[in-house]
């Protein structure tokens, strides 16, 4: 009945194009093609419609953002059917606030039908109580692209609801349930860099992308967490901070004897950065060390001889004639005015 009222008011079109335009977008053809008091008949008895006519007549369904819109909006649309719309009908509005009940937000995102954004995340982390969800999980993992091309800093809701945009960066950055390209996206469309994060549930190359991507401050506070993960991401972390006069070395900094090791064995600092490390921790750190020969040759590499209470040192812990020998050749010069 009602694709013959619209046949009869659209006699200029063919009958199978108005059909295949009806089978994808019912409800939209309605309301391009027929006339008011049809249109007002089946917004009046919308559910109906869709039971006797809108589901059985879909095939591709496509009805365009507005249109879905204002279905999903209407209060007289059983849940049912609107659940079906969603899982069925291939769109993407623009925000997820655009659908006035939130019970239908999770169902949205689970079939991508929002367009990603930030915004319309941080709207269904505050609806289910400020907790991350498989919804989020699976929604940032799929579309990592597009939402690493936004900055969360430029979101409505860092406008409007400052203190649940940045819970909710934070709860991002210390979950371990994104894929490596999901996480490396939000490391980059973070607002933050953190003096503390929590990174006890974090795999390994979660922690990599806090420290390459600065997301970690150079703080006590992160690196006696990275340093209950490995000295090896303590060694890292140092090394994205330190400037070529080593200023960032304070007494407020405390690394352990290993980790200046790693530090100075590490190929990513110049020989200049490393002579300043040794100098600044001196004649005690080089006593116990277990890299004097790599000391050494820091100082040689700079062209400096090996101060004289650095050489007995050496000469206590290393039991080789042949080592020593070898230590001494290159350091005649210098000898010659010791008290050695």
């Amino acid at each position: 009945m009602i694709l013959q009222i619209i046949y009869i008011n659209n006699e200029d079109q063919k009958v199978d194009e108005i059909q295949d335009i009806f089978a994808s977008k019912p409800y939209g053809f309605l309301q391009d093609f027929a006339p008011d008091y049809l249109k007002t008949q089946v917004d009046q008895s919308i559910s109906h419609f869709f039971e006797e006519v809108y589901i059985s007549s879909s095939v591709n369904l496509s009805e365009n953002s507005d249109n879905f819109i204002k279905l999903i909006n209407n209060e007289d649309l059983d849940k049912s059917h609107k659940e079906w719309l969603i899982k069925n009908n291939d769109v993407q509005i623009d925000s997820l606030s655009d659908v006035h009940e939130p019970q239908f937000w999770k169902l949205i995102l689970t079939n991508n039908i929002v367009k990603p954004s930030w915004d319309s995340l941080i709207s269904y982390y505050q609806y289910i109580e400020n907790t991350l969800d498989n919804v989020i999980f699976n929604y940032i993992n799929e579309n990592n692209m597009l939402l690493k091309e936004q900055e969360i800093s430029d979101t409505e809701s860092n406008k409007s609801i400052p203190d649940i945009t940045k819970e909710f960066e934070v709860a991002l950055l210390e979950s371990d349930s994104f894929s490596e390209i999901a996480y490396e996206a939000i490391s980059i469309a973070r607002m933050f860099d953190y003096p503390s994060l929590n990174l006890s549930s974090l795999s390994n190359s979660k922690i990599s992308i806090l420290i390459n991507a600065k997301v970690l401050l150079l703080t006590p506070e992160n690196i006696e967490k990275l340093r209950h993960k490995s000295i090896n991401y303590v060694r890292d972390l140092l090394i994205q901070y330190l400037s070529l006069e080593c200023s960032e070395l304070t007494e407020d900094l405390v690394l352990e004897k290993p980790e200046y090791e790693l530090i100075l064995q590490s190929s990513k600092l110049t020989y200049a950065q490393k002579l300043i490390i040794v100098q600044k921790l001196g004649i005690s750190f080089y006593q116990e060390s277990n890299i004097q020969t790599t000391i050494n040759e820091i100082f040689k590499t700079n062209n400096l001889y090996i101060p004289a209470d650095y050489i007995n040192s050496f000469f206590a812990k290393t039991l080789s004639n042949q080592i020593r020998v070898k230590l001494l050749i290159g350091e005649i010069p210098n000898l010659d005015n010791s008290n050695i």
